[in-house]
């Protein structure tokens, strides 16, 4: 299964937040007929892994100011070779 790399805001709603019914994952917005999910409080491991779930990757969402950005930057990090600590050097050796 491919690693999710980014996300990305389709567009940005105009609609108020605070104007939206509460339910159970966030609020329903009338103007789309869809929930929009909380994600304020949940850390950039929960956000990742809600959106890793294809049936969530076209999902509305309310977020911190830049909650994005560093949630962006966790994902990059993730997407770096790992480096190994090992106390052998390969040794390339001439005859």
């Amino acid at each position: 299964m491919p690693q999710l790399k980014k996300i990305e805001l389709a567009f940005a709603c105009d609609e108020d937040w605070n104007k939206m019914t509460p339910v159970k994952r966030g609020r329903h917005c009338a103007a789309c007929q869809k929930t929009v999910v909380n994600f304020v409080a949940m850390s950039d491991e929960k956000v990742i892994a809600f959106y890793s779930n294809k049936a969530e990757a076209n999902t509305c969402g309310n977020f911190r100011l830049g909650q994005l950005e560093q949630i962006n930057k966790t994902l990059a990090q993730s997407q770096l070779p790992k480096k190994t600590n090992s106390l052998f050097k390969p040794i390339l050796a001439v005859a």
